[in-house]
């Protein structure tokens, strides 16, 4: 319950603050990469396509400073599934979180940021391999990102770069075999509204 409640006001904070200055912000943003893949399962052709790292995220926030803003998001993470004969691993799950940038100006309306962003990864994974079964996998994430925006408008921003992440846990047990899934890296791309 207390991990529910810290959860909660973490996300919640950009925007009880916001509220106060009007300088919120909403995003969303599509990315595609690949995470670092090690097994040990004697079918290794069943974890081949595993390694790719791809979904959605919605993004809230507000403008900290003109060239600071926070951030909280709710990220989906595309569900990967590979089958051989009868064995099967699928792999899918969501990351919730929070993160902070720092945004230079290159010219009036293109601008460069970095940022980094820490997390809570949840997985889910069910197999056919030498057993069956399910498994649920939770992780703590920290995240770096940098990239370049162009503000169309005072309210619309168009932004991409390429993140990286490190979950604290990545290893999965699949009964006596296991995965590792680690450090990973995309493209990302994201379309901002600010009021």
């Amino acid at each position: 319950m207390k991990k529910i409640v810290l959860s909660a006001c973490v996300l919640l904070s950009p925007l009880v603050h916001a509220a106060s200055t009007g300088d919120m912000l909403v995003g969303l943003e599509v990315f595609h990469g690949k995470r670092s893949l090690t097994n040990n399962i004697s079918n290794q052709e069943v974890t081949d396509k595993l390694n790719r790292m791809s979904g959605a995220r919605l993004q809230y926030g507000y403008y900290v400073y003109e060239d600071v803003r926070a951030y909280g998001f709710v990220q989906r993470n595309t569900t990967q599934k590979k089958q051989v004969d009868d064995k099967h691993v699928k792999y899918g799950g969501y990351q919730f979180g929070g993160g902070a940038d720092y945004l230079f100006d290159f010219s009036p309306n293109l601008y460069g940021y970095v940022g980094g962003e820490l997390s809570v990864m949840k997985n889910r994974v069910t197999y056919n391999l030498e057993e069956s079964g399910k498994t649920k996998k939770t992780s703590v994430v920290f995240g770096t990102k940098a990239g370049l925006g162009y503000q169309f408008s005072d309210a619309f921003t168009i932004e991409g770069g390429v993140k990286f992440d490190h979950p604290s846990s990545s290893q999965i047990k699949l009964g006596n075999e296991s995965l590792r899934l680690s450090h990973g890296a995309a493209v990302f791309t994201s379309l901002n509204y600010r009021f």
